[in-house]
């Protein structure tokens, strides 16, 4: 048996913008997608998905007729995601399903309404156990900047831009000495992060100036030695990206009695937002308004 695994993420900067060249900050996560695989004699893939409590997700058995038909897969399947990935490593790698068949077992750390990166742990799993570069296969199956790949493969936070199609990553020392300031709250809904990027791909081009600012924002982030400076730096990119989207921050749409800085993390609207302060003010403000998951930095955060 070979086991793989992958690092979930967080997106602290960037988000939408790193599609169009931005810098971003991007957070691994210590949680992730541990995926076990071992040999059996028919050519089949048996695969069961387990989510963070041990209960049975997804389980299917997959024929290698299946991954080498060149039919069309019915996209409400819940098997549709995985099947086009297997069909694409047999594209990028032909040879990985000329032997045997597999047991294949993926284990989800988080619970997967938290956002962390389901589907990109499971592409990088994948990607690794065939030997395809993850980053194409993940292009061909979900799309997207890849930010959330190069998480999955780090084990400190890192700077990620996209420039013509490649991927530069940057790893950073990113422990900000209040880090005990620093909370994850999840807003009890996930988003869905394909279509926020559909709607966000309808705007108009973004001015050069925009991602200049984003990409010092990101920048200034990764050596901020003030809880202050660090507060205003997410409020400015706030705004920023409030006027790009068109839409109000998450703090003016939810939180409008929260004395404190708030920063939506990834596609606006859903999973986990930053949250800056005191333990007591944290938990005393969000969980009587039904936010129970409330995370502190060092608990959730690769550093």
């Amino acid at each position: 048996m070979i086991s793989f695994k992958s690092n979930g993420k967080l997106l602290l900067t960037g988000e939408y913008l790193v599609l169009d060249g931005a810098v971003a900050l991007a957070l691994p996560t210590k949680m992730g997608q541990i995926m076990t695989v071992e040999p059996i004699e028919d050519e089949v893939i048996l695969w069961k998905s387990t989510r963070h409590d041990g209960s049975v997700w997804f389980e299917r058995k997959i024929s290698f007729d299946q991954i080498r038909s060149k039919d069309s897969i019915d996209q409400s399947d819940n098997v549709f995601h995985l099947l086009s990935a297997l069909r694409e490593i047999h594209i990028l790698n032909p040879l990985h399903f000329d032997q045997n068949g597999f047991q294949i077992h993926a284990h989800l750390e988080f619970p997967n309404d938290w956002g962390l990166g389901s589907s990109s742990t499971l592409i990088n799993n994948l990607a690794k156990w065939a030997g395809v570069d993850a980053f194409n296969l993940n292009d061909l199956v979900f799309g997207g900047s890849g930010y959330d790949i190069a998480c999955a493969n780090s084990e400190k936070p890192l700077l990620f831009q996209r420039l013509n199609g490649l991927p530069l990553i940057t790893q950073v020392a990113f422990r900000p000495k209040f880090h005990d300031n620093l909370w994850f709250v999840h807003l009890n809904k996930k988003q869905n992060s394909r279509e926020a990027i559909k709607l966000y791909k309808n705007n108009p081009p973004i001015d050069a100036q925009v991602i200049s600012e984003i990409n010092d924002i990101s920048e200034l982030l990764c050596n901020c030695d003030s809880l202050d400076h660090f507060s205003a730096l997410l409020e400015q990119h706030e705004m920023i990206l409030s006027s790009v989207l068109k839409r109000p921050t998450i703090s003016e749409l939810l939180f409008p009695d929260f004395k404190g800085t708030i920063k939506s993390l990834g596609a606006w609207g859903g999973d986990f937002i930053l949250a800056v302060g005191t333990k007591d003010k944290i938990k005393t403000f969000f969980e009587p308004q039904g936010f129970k998951t409330i995370i502190a930095c060092n608990d959730l955060i690769k550093v």
